[in-house]
C-alpha cells in the first residue's frame, strides 16, 4: 500500500511538469515573433556626432581637391591646344618648305642651262677670233654680259631660297621641339668665338644631334641614344677631347688628332662642337668651363687646313654624369660631332 502511493506521488510530479512545459511551448509559439521577423527588424544605431573642427577640415580637404582637380583640367586643356597647333605648324611649314624646294630645283635647271649656252657662245666666240668675225665677238660679249646677270640673279634668289627655307624649317623645328630649342636660361650667355647661346640659330643639318642630345636624359642609355642619331650615316661622334679639372685648354696633341679625323671630310660637312663639365665645383663655373671648352676646340677646328670656318658651331651642356656617374674625368670632355 505505501509502495502505490509513492509511485502515484511520482506519477503525478511528473504529469504536472509535463504539462506545464506544454502550456509554456504553447504560449511561445503564440506570443513571440518568428525568426524572419527578427532578422528583418532594423535596430537603428546612432551615429557619433562629429566636432565642427573635423567637419571644416574636411571640408577644406574637399575643396584643396576640386581645386586641383580644376587645374588639372585648365592644364591639360593647354597641353592639348598646344599639341593641335603644333601639329597645325608643322604641316603648313612642310608645305611651303616643299613649294620651296621645287623652286630651287627649278632655279637650278635654270642655271645649268645658263651655263651651257655661256659654254656654247664661248666656243663661238673661239671660233670667231680664228676667222676674225669682229660683230659676231660683240655679239657674244653682249650676251655674255646678260647671261653673267641672269646668273648674279640666279644666284641671288637661290640663296634668298636657302636663307627662306632656313627659317621654315627653324619654325618648324621650333614648334616641334620648343623645349629642346631653348636658350639656356640659368645663367648669362657668353661671346665667346664659334658659340652659338641661342639653339635655333644652329644649322638646320646639326639642329637634329643637337636635339637628341640635349633631349637624353642624365641615366639614359648613352650607347643606345648614339646608334639612333647615327642611324641614318650622316652624323658621326667623331671624336671626344679631354680635359684635366677646372681647364678649358686643348692640348697638341689633340689638335694634331683632330686634323688627321677631318681629313678627308666631305665637301660640305658641318661640325657641331659639344662641351661639357664634371659637377665638382658649383653650377655657374661649371657652365661656363663647358662654354670655353667647346669654343676652344671649335676654334682649334676652324683652323685646320681644309675646314670652312662657317661649318663649324659650338654649344655646351654645363655639368653632366652622362658619360660616368662614378669618375669625374669621363664628364670633363668635348665632343666632336660631324654631319654630312
Amino acid at each position: 500500500m505505501a509502495d502505490f502511493t509513492i509511485r502515484n506521488d511520482i506519477g503525478a510530479a511528473v504529469f504536472a511538469i509535463l504539462s506545464g512545459l506544454s502550456a509554456l511551448f504553447f504560449t511561445a509559439w503564440i506570443f513571440l515573433p518568428d525568426e524572419d521577423t527578427v532578422a528583418k527588424q532594423e535596430f537603428p544605431i546612432s551615429p557619433v556626432p562629429a566636432t565642427e573642427a573635423e567637419v571644416s577640415e574636411l571640408k577644406a580637404k574637399l575643396s584643396a581637391a576640386q581645386k586641383d582637380l580644376e587645374a588639372e583640367s585648365v592644364r591639360r586643356a593647354e597641353l592639348a591646344l598646344q599639341l593641335s597647333q603644333s601639329r597645325e605648324a608643322a604641316v603648313a611649314y612642310e608645305s611651303e618648305k616643299a613649294e620651296l624646294i621645287g623652286t630651287k630645283e627649278r632655279l637650278l635647271e635654270s642655271r645649268q642651262a645658263l651655263q651651257g649656252r655661256v659654254q656654247a657662245l664661248t666656243a663661238r666666240l673661239s671660233e670667231a677670233s680664228a676667222t676674225g668675225g669682229a660683230g659676231l665677238k660683240k655679239e657674244v660679249a653682249r650676251l655674255k654680259k646678260q647671261i653673267e646677270s641672269e646668273r648674279k640673279a640666279c644666284n641671288d634668289a637661290k640663296a634668298s631660297l636657302n636663307a627662306e627655307i632656313e627659317k621654315l624649317q627653324a619654325g618648324m623645328d621650333q614648334a616641334l621641339y620648343g623645349d629642346q630649342l631653348k636658350p639656356a636660361g640659368d645663367f648669362p650667355a657668353l661671346d665667346l668665338p664659334y658659340l652659338v647661346n641661342d639653339p635655333i640659330k644652329l644649322n638646320r643639318k646639326v639642329r637634329p644631334v643637337f636635339i637628341q642630345l640635349r633631349g637624353m636624359k642624365e641615366s639614359g642609355d648613352l650607347k643606345k641614344v648614339y646608334e639612333k642619331i647615327s642611324k641614318d650615316g650622316k652624323a658621326t661622334a667623331l671624336h671626344k677631347v679631354p680635359f684635366e679639372s677646372g681647364s678649358a685648354e686643348v692640348t697638341a696633341a689633340e689638335t694634331k688628332k683632330l686634323a688627321e679625323l677631318l681629313k678627308g671630310s666631305p665637301k660640305g660637312a658641318k661640325l657641331l662642337v659639344v662641351g661639357y663639365a664634371s659637377t665638382d665645383g658649383d653650377a655657374k663655373s661649371n657652365y661656363e668651363l663647358s662654354s670655353k671648352r667647346a669654343s676652344s676646340v671649335a676654334t682649334k677646328l676652324a683652323s685646320i687646313e681644309g675646314v670652312e670656318k662657317q661649318s663649324v658651331q659650338a654649344v655646351y651642356f654645363g655639368q653632366t654624369t652622362r658619360f660616368s656617374e662614378a669618375e669625374m674625368a669621363p664628364n670633363r670632355i668635348v665632343e666632336v660631332w660631324r654631319v654630312k
